[in-house]
């Protein structure tokens, strides 16, 4: 094996505590240890079982939102490099560079509409480091909050392009969960892979709007233009099965469409200045949100109350998990295969069916 640079690493740390379970459950150990590294900032992880030495590695968190793995700590090094390697494995090929997109046909204000989003929300972790605009172009630097790293987005105003720079973490992340809003087939395949020049085969979009429509039914013709062509785009990549690292992105239109589908119902029934953010009409019991009781006297129908309250839920717990960096096991922060992404879609199509039928 090609020997191995575990220092400053893409490692999405979300995906630690998973793989780290899995790695311990498909090997017969116990893990002794998982908490904060002393001393500086990251994680100590420790394995082992009966009969011989725990392994120990460190991770290091680094100020740009990267990562480096340190297995030569304790008596057990080999087993420390297996769990290390474990979780490198994850990263995929074209995860290891930074990243430098070119969107075409992202005027001005559909960039300052984009940033906006991402840093002004009530659950923002992205904020503005700096920003500088001069000979019609537009640079924003954004940096995480929780993780530190940072992603360049400068819009160039004689061109139209949004060019985007940085590292493929959580900022990349949450950025390319809006962008699927307004973006095209093509374009949401550069976002998907990466890269400006990466082609692959693509069902055509009469095929997919078939598949559409039959998934939908008579509710299809309810649907609004802009969810039909989320949802549209989303499948023509879908039904493509094409391979990639994660197949988080393939959900984004669909949890995209469902938020409009909930801020739509709740705006029909004069719901929508009352609370900072739309997760504000909806209090969680036991795990299951349900629409505030002072809401219910402007959603006179149960079925719409129970509807919005058990989309909601999904949404809240499919978006926190792939967009909030906690040690949450359970959340589908990582989709490692399609049957898992075509799983997601297909109950969120049945919440947004559930909302405009």
């Amino acid at each position: 094996m090609t020997d191995r640079n575990y220092k400053d690493i893409n490692l999405n740390r979300s995906i630690i505590e998973d793989t780290t379970h899995r790695f311990v459950r498909e090997n017969g150990l116990k893990l002794r240890g998982y908490g904060e590294k002393p001393g500086t900032p990251g994680l100590r992880l420790v394995v082992g079982c009966a009969g011989i030495d725990d392994a120990t590695l460190d991770i290091f968190f680094t100020n740009n939102g990267a990562s480096t793995l340190q297995y030569k700590v304790g008596k057990n090094q080999e087993l420390g490099q297996k769990l290390a390697d474990a979780l490198y494995e994850t990263i995929h090929p074209d995860e290891f560079v930074t990243i430098n997109l070119a969107i075409k046909g992202i005027d001005l204000s559909d960039a300052q509409a984009l940033i906006k989003e991402l840093t002004e929300s009530a659950e923002a972790d992205i904020g503005i480091d700096s920003y500088t605009g001069a000979d019609r172009r537009h640079i924003w630097k954004l940096k995480s909050k929780k993780n530190s790293d940072e992603l360049t987005v400068t819009q160039h105003e004689t061109t139209n392009n949004l060019q985007i720079q940085g590292r493929p973490l959580s900022c990349y992340q949450q950025l390319s969960y809006l962008l699927t809003e307004i973006l095209e087939i093509n374009a949401l395949e550069r976002i998907l892979f990466k890269k400006d020049e990466n082609r692959s085969e693509f069902v055509c979009a009469e095929v997919a709007e078939s598949v559409l429509k039959a998934s939908f039914g008579t509710c299809f013709a309810s649907l609004p233009i802009t969810t039909r062509k989320l949802l549209l785009a989303s499948l023509c990549v879908r039904l493509a099965s094409p391979k990639l690292p994660d197949y988080c992105m393939l959900v984004y239109p669909e949890l995209r469409s469902l938020e409009g589908a909930i801020k739509q119902r709740l705006s029909e029934k004069n719901l929508s200045d009352q609370e900072e953010s739309f997760g504000g009409f909806f209090t969680k019991t036991s795990g299951q949100f349900n629409l505030k009781q002072e809401y219910h006297s402007h959603v006179d129908d149960a079925k719409l109350v129970g509807d919005l309250g058990n989309a909601y839920t999904f949404f809240n717990k499919q978006r926190h998990g792939l967009f909030h960096m906690e040690e949450m096991p359970s959340a589908s922060r990582v989709i490692s295969n399609i049957t898992q992404a075509v799983a997601l879609c297909d109950e969120a199509y049945v919440h947004i069916k559930n909302l405009y039928s």
